[in-house]
């Protein structure tokens, strides 16, 4: 139902572009996810530290399933009813303790990306700005959007935005 309301809510755009004498010459698609993670990821010192936070997220996550495991394992194996509850209460509290922390970081890390994303996507926006208005592009739409159900490779703009940034953007001092 959602693809068929982005559907119409597109083909009502273009139908409202015709009735007022726009004519949309050329139509580009661009992936923002793809832009960000090719050029800001490696030279934004805000999502390097990002990163960083993400991958010691998943270490950590890793350590505690394997906990986890290995405390289901003895859970199983033990033949004794009292050490067979108390590792059971520890795999609960481990289990506890996973959650929470996936919950209360993912959250953090997602404040974060938030926070800085919209400087990002404004820069971003004045690069498809500028290659819109110099190769003629009347509309550009994101490529991940689930409106899309196929555009021509000749159509993506995304390569063009990462070129301009690669060869005008400066990495962080050090």
């Amino acid at each position: 139902m959602k693809k068929f309301l982005c559907v119409i809510m597109m083909l009502a755009a273009v139908a409202a572009v015709n009735a007022s004498n726009i004519k949309l010459e050329k139509i580009g698609i661009i992936n923002i996810d793809l832009v960000m993670e090719t050029i800001f990821t490696g030279k934004s010192k805000s999502m390097q530290a990002i990163a960083k936070e993400r991958k010691e997220f998943k270490e950590k996550l890793a350590k505690l399933e394997e906990n986890i495991n290995l405390l289901r394992e003895a859970s199983l194996k033990e033949k004794d009813e009292q050490r067979k509850l108390l590792i059971d209460k520890k795999l609960e509290d481990t289990q506890k303790q996973y959650s929470d922390y996936y919950k209360v970081t993912s959250y953090k890390i997602e404040q974060k990306v938030k926070s800085i994303q919209g400087p990002i996507l404004k820069e971003i926006y004045d690069v498809v700005q500028r290659i819109s208005e110099k190769e003629g592009y009347s509309l550009i739409m994101e490529a991940n959007t689930e409106g899309i159900f196929y555009y021509s490779v000749d159509s993506d703009i995304t390569q063009k935005v990462v070129d301009f940034f690669n060869n005008s953007y400066k990495a962080p001092e050090e």
